[in-house]
């Protein structure tokens, strides 16, 4: 199993990419075909992401952006059918693995009984365990590099979103929630996320946030080699 093998398990691939990047553009290209991918095509394509004159209450133009191009995403899944899609950045940089660790995590993709993937973060920096593959996660995370999602989930989180983007404004000092922000589940302000996108209960007590399936095996390629994210063994 390998990256291609990955990809094939989604219905559709989409990466978000601003029209005028075509720096990230081709880049991204040349990191697909390293791992035995050409894109675009049919099941991959590029996404145009949005990218708004004003921040409004979000902490920056660009967080709002993602915000606005991850609801959209989810809506043209939710007008094409798509039942499970894996959404990428124009910045990923596939790390150098194994076969068997792409296909420990795959195999955890199709036998366990997940709502969200969050297959490459910015934060936890490191991965939270040394095991290969999924686990459960109910902490805090950072960054849309490269998770996906399935099932009622993807109306459900589509739905989440629009909710949070037309909410009353709160305090003077609170800003919306974003994407890109530290705990996104649990920030102030957030309406309580829907029943489809709740965890299962761990070791019997009701964890705080969403289920995260997380397997670190991509990282960034903004972040430096140092401080990037952690892979799988």
């Amino acid at each position: 199993m390998s990256f291609p093998d990955l990809f094939d398990h989604f219905d559709h691939v989409y990466i978000v990419n601003l029209p005028y990047r075509d720096d990230r553009r081709h880049e991204t290209i040349a990191d697909f075909a390293r791992v035995g991918v050409t894109i675009p095509n049919a099941h991959i394509t590029f996404f145009e992401a949005s990218r708004p004159t004003e921040k409004g209450e979000f902490p920056s133009i660009g967080s709002l952006g993602n915000f606005l191009s991850q609801t959209r995403v989810l809506a043209d899944a939710l007008e094409k059918g798509f039942e499970r899609i894996l959404i990428c950045e124009d910045d990923l940089q596939f790390n150098d693995l194994h076969d068997t660790t792409v296909a420990k995590v795959l195999a955890d993709l199709k036998t366990t009984d997940w709502s969200i993937a969050a297959l490459g973060y910015l934060e936890p920096e490191t991965p939270p365990t040394d095991t290969i593959g999924l686990i459960d996660w109910a902490g805090g995370t950072r960054g849309t590099q490269f998770w996906a999602i399935q099932g009622d989930s993807v109306r459900a989180f589509h739905d989440y979103l629009e909710l949070v983007r037309s909410r009353p404004s709160g305090p003077p000092k609170a800003a919306r929630c974003s994407l890109t922000a530290p705990s996104t589940w649990s920030a102030p302000l957030c309406p309580a996320p829907p029943s489809a996108l709740r965890p299962r209960a761990l070791r019997g007590n009701a964890a705080p946030a969403p289920t995260f399936m997380i397997s670190g095996f991509m990282t960034a390629s903004s972040l430096s080699a140092a401080s990037s994210v952690a892979c799988a063994n």
